[in-house]
């Protein structure tokens, strides 16, 4: 084995270092997609019929659909009608999958790598609503609040957006259908059966606006599930429920009954014939969370319903643009009974899932998060769809949006473990349109991983995805220090890599010192932290053998229950336990009563609880006066370095780009040789990136 090594002192453009030693910079030279300013035009490139045939074709060799497949019966037999629709784009290429069968391309062979955002579907309406009421408030939105969110979205250097056709929000009832009276909130057929021209209209715009700004829409082709049943319980207010003569009692009756099939075939041609020439759509959504929000209950029947609707939209598309975008169907989280039924399903071409799983909450963790993410990507890839589709995650949340610093810290981590991971694009955090501060400047939850996706997006840029074939290398490259872990993805000829520091004590301290420092209102609206940091903070002391008696807070809590939510004693106390035990499992709960409540209840329920926490964070304070249990526990995020060992590399020689994944900016480059490979790391704080190039023999 022999290593060089070589370190760099300047800020260096990594498409021009890079892109030599990674197998080159196909098509346009952007491994993420069209630069929004480029003069190439993609409209030149074009694709040919062969092409055009096998669009959502599985070309890996998965069990996944062909361009010939069936489900075309039961279609209603309706005339296309094109509508207005946004300008026939058919020559510009689409995005499909990639011969590997692991990422996505365009038809030009240009890799494409989904970076950006998701929201729910009335979140499209936005630009209608001007004045409202909403929560006892008026808020003015402004008319150019989607355009301000696709300039957003383009100067982060991102690429993709997910958003549902329709929804109905996730406000009170009778906010709800204020909004929905007055025209505010629209679907896309009013009634059932006859499309909304006015809210087709919407999507037009919305459609415009995404290939105006060259943004790719994973566009969910019904209503937000989880607002109408799961979450919550708005389908009253859709089209399709029974009392606006719709053929649905529940959401699973569009999955079981054959009147409401047939009527959803027809909403699928009629958004094939109005929007499919978009170049810009990215995927089909079928559902969002089938196996969470609505469904039928048997997985088998979703699934055939999967199928049959995602063979049918297929068809469909071919038959009328001789080819098809991409097919998907989301899952909640990572373990339904018979995974491969939604994510190897003939019907669909990716394995689309949600991080909602285990640790994730409006409790930012951002060691905790990527630990576990880590083992279930590997799982995925390996035993679920057997490296021959992509894998991604197009939806989650890691963290409220307070403390700032953790969940922008949570998420980062978060996308990284997916691209070291080998998943197909970096994941989604909702990234909602603020509520009740509109164009304030806050670009909410997005900012938070802007900058990470600025980087990914140009160290991608020396990738070509469309050739590397990777498969998870965790076990293959290994730490010598506790508490350094990587995570990898290889094809034996490059490699694509990522270390955490796992040092979950100074993030627990972070969130400890963020309560501390925060004024009651900030603690007022970010409850489920607070108690949170109450408990690391409890457990500081503890390992400091400081005893806390927390009896006299169980009593106040409980009682607090009693009176507000009207459950019995033993009830109460119950909950007030998981409170300062669990603040996760409690917070579902706590969650739920209040949605019960009457507003005046649940405004004077969370003034009380605050005014509780902010006495136990006097008591905790004078404690700590007395014992510094977090300034011992505290280690300031040190700068840290290990030594690596590679293993299963091939006989020839290595080269390893160290990249500070936060600026971006390469730290240093190292040259080895041989099947193993025993490096340092540069130090770094928290995270690195690495890429390693290998000349096999």
């Amino acid at each position: 084995m022999n290593i060089k090594r070589k370190a760099c002192h300047l800020t260096l453009a990594l498409a021009f270092v890079l892109c030599p030693v990674l197998g080159g910079c196909g098509g346009r030279g952007d491994g993420v997609g069209k630069e929004s300013d480029s003069d190439v035009s993609r409209a030149d490139a074009g694709a040919d019929a062969g092409a055009a045939a096998d669009a959502g074709s599985d070309d890996a060799g998965t069990d996944g659909p062909t361009a010939t497949d069936g489900g075309s019966d039961g279609g209603a037999e309706t005339e296309p009608d094109s509508g207005a629709g946004p300008d026939a784009s058919i020559e510009k290429p689409w995005i499909k999958v990639a011969p590997n069968g692991r990422y996505f391309m365009f038809e030009d062979g240009t890799p494409f790598f989904p970076l950006g955002t998701a929201a729910s579907g009335e979140q499209l309406s936005l630009d209608y609503f001007g004045a409202v009421a909403i929560g006892g408030k008026t808020v003015t939105y402004d008319p150019e609040t989607l355009e301000k969110r696709f300039q957003d979205t383009q100067a982060n250097g991102e690429n993709f957006f997910r958003i549902d056709i329709e929804g109905t929000g996730w406000w009170q009832d009778e906010d709800i259908k204020a909004l929905v009276d007055a025209g505010k909130i629209q679907f896309l057929e009013d009634p059932a059966g006859t499309f909304n021209e006015e809210y087709a209209t919407r999507i037009d715009h919305f459609i415009g606006l995404a290939e105006k700004y060259d943004i790719y829409v994973d566009l969910v082709l019904i209503a937000h599930t989880c607002q109408l049943v799961g979450l919550d319980d708005n389908l009253p207010f859709w089209p399709y429920h029974v009392s606006h003569g719709g053929p649905l009692n529940s959401l699973g009756d569009l999955v079981t009954r054959a009147d409401a099939k047939a009527l959803w075939k027809k909403r699928l041609q009629y958004i094939v014939d109005r929007w499919g020439s978009s170049s810009n759509i990215f995927t089909w959504e079928l559902w969002n969370e089938l196996t969470g929000c609505g469904g039928s209950g048997s997985d088998q029947i979703d699934a055939d319903w999967v199928e049959e609707m995602g063979k049918f939209i297929r068809d469909y598309e071919i038959s009328r643009y001789g080819k098809a975008h991409l097919v998907s169907v989301s899952a909640t989280g990572y373990v339904p009974a018979t995974p491969k039924a939604f994510w190897v399903n003939a019907g669909t071409d990716i394995a689309m899932h949600h991080y909602y799983h285990g640790v994730t909450t409006l409790i930012p963790r951002p060691v905790d998060v990527v630990l576990e993410l880590r083992k279930t990507l590997k799982w995925m890839h390996e035993e679920i769809v057997g490296y021959r589709r992509p894998v991604m995650e197009n939806e989650r949340y890691v963290g409220g949006k307070w403390p700032e610093s953790l969940t922008a810290e949570a998420e980062h981590n978060v996308a990284w473990t997916h691209l070291a991971s080998g998943s197909s694009g970096a994941g989604a955090t909702w990234a909602e349109f603020p509520r009740f501060t509109p164009d304030t400047g806050d670009r909410g939850r997005g900012a938070f991983v802007a900058d990470t996706h600025r980087v990914m997006r140009e160290m991608l840029k020396t990738v070509d995805l469309t050739s590397f074939d990777s498969r998870n290398y965790n076990d293959q490259v290994t730490s010598r220090t506790a508490g350094i872990v990587p995570t990898a993805a290889s094809d034996g000829k490059r490699m694509i890599g990522w270390l955490l520091h796992d040092n979950p004590s100074d993030y627990r301290v972070d969130i400890v010192n963020s309560v501390r420092g925060a004024s009651s209102g900030e603690r007022l609206a970010n409850q489920v932290v607070v108690i949170q940091g109450i408990n690391y903070w409890y457990s500081f002391l503890v390992q400091e053998g400081i005893q806390v008696d927390t009896d006299p807070y169980l009593a106040e809590t409980a009682a607090l229950f009693v009176k507000y939510f009207g459950v019995d004693q033993a009830a109460a106390e119950d909950l007030a336990l998981q409170m300062f035990q669990d603040p996760s499992g409690f917070f579902g709960r706590y969650r739920d009563l209040l949605k019960n409540l009457p507003q005046q209840d649940k405004v004077n329920m969370a003034a009380g609880l605050s005014t509780l926490l902010d006495r136990i964070i006097t008591d905790l304070e004078a404690l700590e006066s007395q014992h510094h249990a977090l300034e011992k526990a505290y280690k300031g995020h040190p700068e840290v370095s290990t030594t690596l060992d590679f293993d299963a590399l091939c006989e020839g020689g290595h080269v390893v780009k160290w990249i500070d994944d936060v600026t971006g900016n390469e730290i240093e480059t190292i040259s080895a040789s041989g099947p193993q490979v025993t490096m340092a790391t540069p130090p770094f704080r928290r995270h690195v990136a690495f890429m390693m190039t290998s000349e096999c023999p």
